[in-house]
């Protein structure tokens, strides 16, 4: 009992003429339990049991078989319940942490190559989209119990193409082995290669899932940027050339025209889905977009109604992805007659048609809907916020079916509250429109997307927000310092120490600090030099704009 009080959440059960412990665990990503039985000795003597037993649908994940061999006593020669709790609590902290590091890193090699989602939450149990030239396939992969097989679910056109009971006795199944498991990714590439050999589709480039830019250099300001991004996801660059924004822009402009084929002074290597980008066709770099457009006066003073569509081919993806299954299935003389008359009777190219203006019509009243000037539709464009002809011009982008949208959003030009309207509505595009964005703006913006490019003068730098500034020494964590009338002598002493660098806010008054050492100490070195002069003091962790500051200040 007093174990029960101690640990607070084990309670007592009763199981097989013996008392024991139980619990439910909280593993973020699901729920579970863990019941532990103790035997008596008399038992273990006389009915062979062993001294303890413990019951969880988690073994796959947490080895408790240290405490089977092992357990605790207390003085009294008996097992000690509250002994086991605690190396029970530690098991499971140490094996879920090293697991979810696993699971993790399963998830990094998916999201370098395809579109995937978790699926109610869970981040384990992910939504997968494959693109393949015309069509796409979905597909749900559970793989919370890996190393051992994952469940896979087939969506139902994806059935069609790949039979999934024969797909489950390839080799990579029959052959799985939870000591040397195959990666996750593995799968989803062999959904690929079958695909790709069964409707013999040339157009299949690798990377066809991603753009791809490498050590990409252009002039003096912007060098050896990389970046690699596939559809759904976002790209944020952070770059200003000090007190120049006009200049800044020009830059990011010049380096958005390099991605989209519009310029060749460049060194490096750029591939949008697999092709390099001189030999995009005219039509593909159509489908590049770089915002916000320049409008001529005629379009300024159209009302949004009419504007968002005016002079552009509207293309809705009105198709059903059994049309598209039917053509894939004819070309391998695999439909059905009565699939074919359907798919090609007289009455199946009327409905097609009236379906193909109606979708137009809510295509276009949906874009109206997302950008929020569905109730402005009869304003005219030139009486737009900055931010709704933002809205309107990646508005008028969508209708066209683009392939990449990127834009600059200067610095000033969104307020604090129009930053959480703004992240709402990339988030809206991602999810119903897959698209790929690359935007250039300030941190309230950039912060938000998946990954981040920073570019100083010096180099570039890529990765997640975690990333880059787990770069910075000390995991990211800085301190300010305010000073009250400090003495000369004092401030050169803190200049001296090679323990951390120094950045001055305010003259004789306010630095910020970048620790090479634990900064509890720093603050004691500093308490130590200025005394009473020390007025107050700050530890947190830097933000993406102070990455930057390193990065200048350390080139």
């Amino acid at each position: 009992m007093d174990s029960i009080r101690f640990s607070e959440k084990y309670w007592m059960i009763y199981r097989q003429n013996t008392f024991g412990f139980a619990t439910i665990l909280d593993l973020k990503y699901k729920k579970s339990y863990v019941e532990v039985l103790l035997f008596p000795n008399t038992d273990v003597i006389e009915k062979g049991v062993p001294l303890i037993k413990i019951y969880t649908p988690i073994e796959t994940q947490v080895d408790f078989e240290e405490i089977l061999i092992d357990p605790d006593f207390d003085e009294d020669g008996l097992i000690s319940p509250s002994k086991v709790i605690m190396r029970i609590n530690k098991l499971i902290n140490e094996e879920i942490n090293y697991h979810t590091k696993i699971l993790g890193r399963e998830i990094e090699l998916i999201d370098e190559k395809y579109e995937n989602y978790p699926i109610d939450n869970i981040p384990f149990f992910r939504k997968i989209i494959i693109y393949f030239p015309d069509f796409e396939v979905e597909l749900k992969i559970n793989f919370e119990d890996y190393p051992f097989k994952p469940k896979i679910f087939f969506s139902r056109f994806l059935s069609k193409l790949i039979n999934q009971k024969k797909f489950m006795q390839e080799d990579i199944f029959t052959n799985w082995s939870e000591l040397s498991p195959n990666h996750i990714v593995d799968i989803l590439d062999l959904i690929v290669d079958q695909i790709i050999r069964k409707f013999k589709l040339i157009k299949y480039y690798k990377d066809f899932q991603t753009i791809f830019v490498k050590k990409l250099r252009l002039g003096k300001n912007i060098r050896d940027v990389s970046l690699k991004i596939h559809r759904g996801q976002t790209i944020g660059i952070l770059y200003q050339i000090e007190f120049n924004q006009y200049e800044s822009h020009t830059k990011i402009i010049e380096l958005f025209e390099v991605i989209a084929g519009r310029s060749t002074k460049f060194s490096g290597e750029v591939k949008i889905f697999g092709k390099f980008i001189q030999l995009l066709a005219e039509e593909e770099r159509n489908k590049i977009f770089i915002l916000p457009e320049v409008l001529s006066s005629k379009l300024i003073n159209m009302k949004i109604k009419k504007a968002i569509k005016y002079d552009i081919k509207v293309i809705s993806e009105w198709r059903s992805q059994q049309e598209i299954l039917n053509e894939k299935l004819r070309q391998l003389d695999l439909l059905t007659l009565i699939d074919e008359w359907v798919s090609r009777g007289p009455l199946w190219k009327i409905f097609s048609r009236i379906r193909r203006i109606l979708k137009k019509r809510e295509f276009i009243e949906s874009i109206l809907k997302l950008t929020g000037l569905s109730n402005k539709r009869k304003k005219r464009v030139g009486e737009l916020t900055p931010l709704d002809y933002l809205f309107f011009s990646i508005g008028r982008a969508l209708l066209q079916s683009p392939s990449l949208i990127m834009f600059s959003i200067p610095e000033g030009l969104l307020n604090r509250l129009e930053y959480e309207k703004f992240n709402s509505f990339i988030n809206d595009i991602k999810k119903e429109f897959h698209i790929p964005l690359i935007i250039h703006g300030p941190e309230g913006i950039i912060k938000n997307c998946e990954k981040i490019i920073t570019i100083t003068q010096e180099k570039s730098e890529y990765g997640t927000k975690e990333e880059l500034i787990n770069k910075i020494p000390q995991s990211g964590e800085l301190i300010t310092i305010e000073l009250n009338y400090p003495d000369e002598d004092d401030l050169k002493k803190m200049y001296e120490m090679d323990s951390f660098i120094v950045l001055e806010e305010r003259k004789n008054e306010k630095y910020k600090i970048f620790p090479k050492r634990n900064p509890n100490e720093i603050i004691k070195d500093l308490i130590g030099i200025f005394g009473a002069d020390l007025y107050c003091f700050k530890k947190y962790t830097a933000s993406l704009e102070e990455f930057v500051e390193f990065l200048e200040i350390t080139s």
